[in-house]
């Protein structure tokens, strides 16, 4: 009996081995779940061999290279536009003097409407004058003389000596219609302004008697007379114009201006043009 009890004892006394399997199940578990991810790399890689990994996880938001220059917006382009035509059609306009004894000096606008050196301005710019001057927007100073006008429209052929000149573009006033974005360039108020090249943007507010008129809502003063009106979109001249209205039964009036249909000047133009060269 005591025999027995003492191989009992000796029995309980050894020391117990530490169970290692839930310590493989894990390092198992680990290397399964990094050969998938070798897997699916190794899948997604293209051709060359290169590794495509999703941007949208991986990869930094790309930014805009410093010193690009963004898109520009449909009010930029606009604006640009606009810029170019002004630069454009500048050239061809011309200041127009036209002494007159005893009253002093008419002064108006007019523009370049051949290579030949014609002149589009209004009658009233030019009417009863002793002599015509023209500056160009070059500075240089011309003498100009009448091929020919009509007073009841109040329109003027002018002709100065040269060529080579650059003419604005004449389009077909029949296409104006109200809402048509236009420009107006001119010298308002000559000499009085400095005889400074001036140009604003408006639309056409209006086409009065049957299209013999054009109302438009763009500034108009003393020496704009005879300046283009051209259309923002196709840069080309639809009108000339002539007048305004500042006052009615003693009220102020603001935004009224008119010009003539450039279609009643190209006729005048064109039988000027072909008797008088």
């Amino acid at each position: 009996m005591r025999k027995e009890l003492l191989r009992t004892s000796r029995r309980g006394k050894r020391p117990r081995t530490r169970d290692t399997r839930p310590a493989l199940a894990v390092a198992c578990l680990v290397v399964l779940v990094a050969v998938v991810v070798v897997i699916y790399i190794v899948t997604k890689a293209d051709r060359s061999g290169r590794v495509i990994i999703p941007e949208r996880h991986y990869l930094p938001k790309r930014q805009t290279p410093t010193g690009s220059t963004p898109s520009p917006s449909s009010g930029e382009r606009e604006k640009s536009r606009l810029e170019r035509l002004i630069a454009t059609s500048r050239r061809s306009l011309v200041f127009v003097q036209a002494p007159v004894s005893s009253m002093g000096t008419h002064e108006g606008s007019g523009f370049i409407a051949t290579t030949q050196g014609h002149i589009l301005t209004n009658y009233h710019v030019i009417e009863d004058a002793d002599e015509i001057f023209i500056r160009l927007e070059s500075g240089v100073r011309k003498r100009a003389r009448i091929l020919s006008y009509q007073e009841d429209d109040d329109l003027a052929v002018l002709k100065i000596e040269g060529g080579g000149f650059a003419p604005l573009k004449l389009g077909d006033s029949r296409t104006a219609s109200v809402g048509q974005q236009i420009l107006v360039m001119g010298y308002p108020l000559g000499s009085r302004l400095g005889s400074e090249f001036s140009a604003n943007q408006g639309m056409i507010s209006s086409i009065r008697e049957n299209g013999e008129i054009i109302q438009c809502d763009v500034a108009v003063n003393p020496g704009n007379s005879g300046g283009p009106v051209l259309s923002v979109e196709r840069g080309e001249v639809l009108g000339i114009i002539v007048a305004k209205i500042s006052e009615v039964e003693d009220k102020v009036v603001e935004g009224i201006g008119f010009c003539i249909p450039i279609n009643k000047a190209k006729r005048l133009l064109s039988a000027a043009h072909g008797g008088n060269r």
